[in-house]
């Protein structure tokens, strides 16, 4: 390394060298550049390498690596202004690198680096025992409260050392904390534009109706959606990806609701319907776990073409937890009343 940074004048790493000098028979290398430190993991059953001959050259001396390396060691002087323990920019964590004031080239440099050291030691950690390190799990109000309750004591009776720490929130700020690797994973309802982030979905969550008791619903076993009356429906706030979902169930073009009377919560929606105010959609896993308990609110499957939505878990495409991710997904699937039916998927 000294030869090709002092000689070459390549402000290169250990990399090559370490791999080269620890590798092992199935093994992956894990190289703590901070204190130089090697160490070996079980490479994954099953693991295949793909090998591309694309034709380009790759000349790191007259490259742009001299000027990525330059952001990295910019960056990390801002932040040492914010926090003067940090010694490496690896352990920068994507708090202190939000407050830190910088330009933008350097921010999304730094970004990058934390952002992949999180990934490479979720690696290592997937590698030694599966679902042992901490998931920081986002999750939308109108699903938190009536799925985890559920799922919970089973996962942690399954994965007693897994640590899951949450964050509830509306569907497009934990979009954004995801792609900026403030989350590592979320619970959303679909349909819902993620864009470049990998998906399963694996359940479906029919509609149902609510309504006080005494309306003329309550006659019929099923309401179908074009019977709706728009103007007596109440949908939660904008924002909240269920009020969306609703309103596109009636079809291409939604219909005007009023907006005099909105929510930020089921559980609040929920007592205004029992005050008589108007009608509202709950999905059934809201339903099944009671929240018109203790109410004189009745309900009934809501019937159409959409009057459903999908759940689903979502993780950067980059992730190198994706099985580990894909077997929560069981966990939840297992969980819910109705499984994900044969049908199209409506990401």
């Amino acid at each position: 390394r000294q030869a090709e940074n002092e000689w070459v004048g390549l402000p290169c790493g250990i990399l090559d060298q370490g791999t080269s000098a620890f590798g092992e028979s199935d093994q992956i290398v894990r190289i703590d550049c901070a204190n130089e430190t090697f160490s070996t993991l079980p490479l994954p059953a099953n693991t295949n390498f793909w090998i591309f001959d694309t034709g380009i050259k790759h000349d790191l001396v007259d490259s742009l690596y001299g000027t990525r390396n330059q952001e990295c060691i910019d960056a990390l002087v801002l932040l040492q202004k914010h926090d003067d323990s940090l010694e490496c920019l690896a352990h920068c964590s994507s708090t202190l690198l939000d407050q830190a004031e910088m330009a933008e080239n350097l921010k999304n440099r730094a970004r990058h680096v934390v952002r992949d050291v999180e990934d490479i030691s979720d690696l290592a950690n997937a590698a030694s025992a599966p679902l042992s390190a901490p998931i920081r799990l986002g999750v939308i109000p109108s699903i938190a409260p009536f799925l985890l309750p559920r799922v919970l004591p089973a996962l942690k009776k399954a994965y007693p050392n897994l640590k899951l720490y949450l964050r509830e929130a509306q569907s497009a700020p934990l979009v954004r904390q995801l792609e900026d690797g403030e989350l590592d994973l979320l619970l959303l309802a679909f349909p819902y534009s993620t864009h470049d982030l990998e998906c399963n979905i694996f359940a479906e969550d029919p509609f149902w109706i609510a309504f006080p008791k005494g309306h003329p619903y309550s006659q019929k076993e099923h309401i179908h959606i074009q019977d709706l009356d728009p103007e007596s429906l109440m949908l939660l706030e904008e924002g909240h990806c269920l009020r969306d979902q609703t309103l596109s169930a009636f079809g291409p073009v939604p219909p005007q609701i009023q907006t005099d009377f909105q929510a930020s919560s089921l559980h609040t929606l929920v007592q205004m319907v029992d005050n008589g105010l108007g009608l509202t959609v709950l999905p059934k896993m809201a339903v099944d776990t009671g929240i018109t308990k203790s109410t004189r609110i009745q309900v009934r499957p809501l019937d159409g073409p959409y009057t459903s939505r999908q759940i689903g878990l979502t993780w950067r495409k980059t992730s190198a937890r994706k099985a580990e991710y894909e077997h929560l997904a069981g966990f939840f699937r297992d969980e819910l009343a109705t499984p994900l039916s044969p049908k199209k998927q409506r990401v």
